[in-house]
């Protein structure tokens, strides 16, 4: 069986396939690089690039679906703003192209940093909504 389903991730902007092959789930990870501010592939080995599976092994896994799903194919330009406030704790956000940074227009997202090098991301208001001001980034509700 070989299945790929294809779909625009929200966070990375990504448009990989989850791909199905022979009962093994296949797709492709992305981490923060805080050098280029934009997430990257993360890969299994550099000389390949290579990206590591997820294995599911006699998992049942029920998927419903109401409403409608829509899959956009153009993507989406967005202005990035990023704040390193310490080495443990930094933001990001995103809003369309020319909007100002006291406008209520920000998807905001909290990045907490550990010593041990992994990454807790909550979002503003606890949604991916752009309903928030990049200004007021510190004193905002996070989950």
């Amino acid at each position: 069986m070989s299945t790929a389903l294809f779909g625009k991730d929200s966070i990375t902007g990504s448009n990989d396939p989850v791909v199905i092959t022979n009962n093994a789930l296949h797709m492709n990870q992305y981490v923060w690089d805080t050098a280029t501010l934009s997430w990257v592939k993360q890969i299994q080995s550099v000389s390949t690039g290579v990206a590591a599976d997820v294995n599911i092994v006699n998992a049942s896994l029920p998927v419903t679906q109401s409403g409608t799903w829509n899959v956009t194919t153009a993507a989406t330009q967005y202005a990035k703003r990023y704040d390193q406030v310490s080495d443990t704790l930094a933001y990001l956000g995103d809003a369309a192209v020319g909007s100002g940074t006291s406008s209520s227009v920000w998807r905001i997202q909290r990045l907490q940093f550990t010593t041990g090098g992994s990454v807790t991301i909550t979002f503003a208001d606890g949604n991916t909504s752009f309903d928030n001001v990049w200004d007021n980034r510190a004193s905002l509700s996070y989950s």
